[in-house]
């Protein structure tokens, strides 16, 4: 009964597990004309599996054009101040029970708005930090499962950012 609750609890799991998404944090994200895509490199497990970078940056990238959001593409990057880009991690790996049987996936996803910020302190010091960020557990039959929750996130994203960013 238990070994069958654990294969339930990591089939259909889905959690935040941390934001930083207030008012505080949706300002950092107030006068920004774009926002680039950065895809972190994927886990092996999970590119057998079938999930790719360039399917996560395809997807992410349209998101944010549907949501109203501009994302510059090549040098046009390097251009923008702060340089701000949406930052996605995705962790995990296939799971399976003691006989070895695969029963699915499960792992972590984060996407951070990271952009330049300086120091109170010390105004010549700067640095690359998340502004913005969102993560979440989960765990599912199919790969597709985090494909989802980056889609989930990065509509979260898009939501913070046209309310920080009103349409005049």
């Amino acid at each position: 009964m238990l070994r069958l609750l654990s294969i339930s609890v990591v089939l259909v799991m889905s959690i935040e597990a941390w934001a930083i998404d207030d008012d505080d944090t949706r300002q950092t994200l107030s006068g920004m004309s774009s926002v680039s895509v950065l895809i972190e490199h994927l886990p092996d497990d999970l590119t057998l599996g079938g999930l790719s970078r360039d399917s996560l940056q395809t997807d992410v990238e349209l998101r944010l054009r549907i949501a109203g959001i501009r994302v510059p593409t090549g040098q046009e990057i390097l251009s923008k101040p702060g340089m701000p880009f949406l930052y996605v991690v995705v962790n995990g790996a296939r799971t399976s029970m003691t006989t070895g049987k695969q029963i699915g996936y499960s792992g972590v996803v984060k996407l951070e708005l990271m952009q330049d910020v300086r120091l109170v302190r010390n105004p010549t010091i700067q640095s690359k930090a998340p502004t913005w960020s969102v993560s979440k557990i989960v765990g599912g039959a199919k790969i597709d499962v985090f494909q989802n929750a980056v889609r989930e996130m990065t509509d979260k994203f898009s939501n913070a950012y046209l309310a920080a960013n009103p349409k005049q």
